[in-house]
């Protein structure tokens, strides 16, 4: 639990810097979520 809250703070604070980055980062890990799930239901 430690590391996500870690995690949030560290991505609340790219996004005060670089909210275009941000965008970029989540579309890219939704699209690595969504691709690995995929493998796994087939």
């Amino acid at each position: 639990m430690h590391f996500l809250t870690m995690y949030a703070l560290s991505m609340s604070d790219r996004v005060a810097r670089t909210p275009d980055n941000l965008c970029s980062e989540i579309l890219t890990f939704l699209d690595h979520s969504y691709t690995e799930s995929g493998t796994d239901s087939h």
